[in-house]
């Protein structure tokens, strides 16, 4: 991210389980995974330490949708990051995705 000149990255195939707040080598990640044996996919962010305390809230929507906001001037901004399906994933998990619901988050 310093090389990149980057504050805040998204991420996807993070493989961490469950959902939480982390801070690696003085980085804040914020990620959304699942709880099965073998965890797969999971998104989340990486902030920057100079810009994390503005972050007021995220809310792991899912192991592959995650909702970020934050207190900028003059307003807020939302962020999210998703990991869609590919091509070989089931109807009925794609069905699933594309019918959850983002609205709470706000």
């Amino acid at each position: 991210m310093e090389r990149l000149n980057t504050d805040i990255l998204g991420i996807f195939e993070i493989h961490w389980p469950n959902s939480g707040k982390s801070v690696t080598d003085g980085y804040h990640v914020y990620y959304s995974g699942n709880n099965k044996p073998h965890c797969f996919n999971g998104v989340g962010f990486i902030v920057h330490p100079n810009i994390s305390n503005p972050v007021r809230k995220f809310v792991p929507v899912s192991d592959r949708v995650i909702f970020q906001q934050l207190n900028a001037q003059p307003i807020l901004v939302n962020l999210i990051q998703v990991y869609a399906q590919t091509c070989d994933t089931s109807d009925d998990d794609i069905e699933e995705f594309y019918t959850q619901k983002l609205l709470y988050c706000l």
